[in-house]
Parts: structure tokens; sequence; C-alpha cells
């Protein structure tokens, strides 16, 4: 009857071992699938820069590659369902990247002039340096994506002009 026992939790155990790796693998391809970036085929015909309004607070070289911080909005549009991604585009060549943001709450952001809650436009987005080349400039633009609406926004700088 022991000896049963001790089978019974050694079979526990090791299931519960195998589900823990399981649940790791799995987090970590959800964490790489959610910071993966895309080529984009960048069109000047989307560029828009009426009606919005950004400011890039951080851009820095780490040890996971090219992080930006900043934020993005549209003057009376509440960010419900946007889609906004970091498009980093080559300032002597055709090559674009698309990178997934991460919203960033920014309380700062609303003022009293109008009833729209601006505190979620802030954004995070981290370009890997398996996606990027360092040694080249990149002007640094947002997609915004929402209600079958794209649009391109200047942010008016590139990652060199970021760089001590």
């Amino acid at each position: 009857m022991k000896r049963k026992e001790e089978q019974y939790k050694r079979g526990i155990l090791i299931f519960l071992a195998l589900f823990c790796v399981l649940f790791l693998c799995v987090w970590q391809f959800f964490k790489w699938y959610e910071l993966r970036c895309f080529p984009y085929a960048y069109d000047a015909d989307l560029i828009v820069e009426k009606d919005f309004e950004f400011n890039i607070d951080n851009v820095s070289l780490t040890q996971g590659g090219v992080e930006i911080t900043g934020w993005l909005l549209k003057k009376g549009h509440e960010p419900k369902e946007i889609e906004e991604y970091v498009l980093l585009k080559e300032v002597d060549g055709n090559q674009c990247i698309k990178i997934p943001t991460q919203i960033i709450l920014r309380d700062d952001l609303n003022n009293n002039q109008d009833e729209v809650d601006y505190s979620m436009c802030g954004f995070y987005a981290l370009a890997t340096y398996k996606n990027i080349d360092i040694n080249k400039d990149y002007e640094i633009c947002m997609l915004y994506e929402t209600d079958g609406e794209n649009c391109i926004v200047p942010l008016n700088t590139t990652t060199k002009r970021w760089e001590k």
C-alpha cells in the first residue's frame, strides 16, 4: 500500500513538472510573438500630420535592442479600438519595419478642455538587434489603425538624433 502511494506521489510530481515546463514554453512563445517585428510596405500616401499630437520621451540602445517610449493622440478621438505600431524607416533606403507597441498609461495627457480620456495613448516599443541595423539611421513614425482607417504619423525624429 505504501509503495502505491509513493508511485502516485511520484506520478503527480512528474505531471506537475511537465505542466510547469509546458507553461514556461507557451509563455516564452507568446512573449516572443508579442515582440516580433514585421517588414512593412511604407506608403507615403498614408502620411497624415494634422489632428495628431505626439512626443517621443526616449529612444535608447539597450542590451535587448532599441527601446522607444512616448505618446501619440488624435485630438477628440478616444483610443478604444486603436492599434498603434512604431515604424522605423531607413533614412537612406526603402526598408521599413513595423514594431508592435505596448500601451503605457499616461494620466498626464488628460486635460479639462475636452471630455476625452487620453490616458491610454502612451506607448513602448522594442526593436531587437536582429531586426535592425544599428549602424543605419531610421526615421521614427507611428502607424495608427482604427475603424478601417490607416495613417502614418511622422514623429519628426530619427534614431541617430537620440544617440549619446
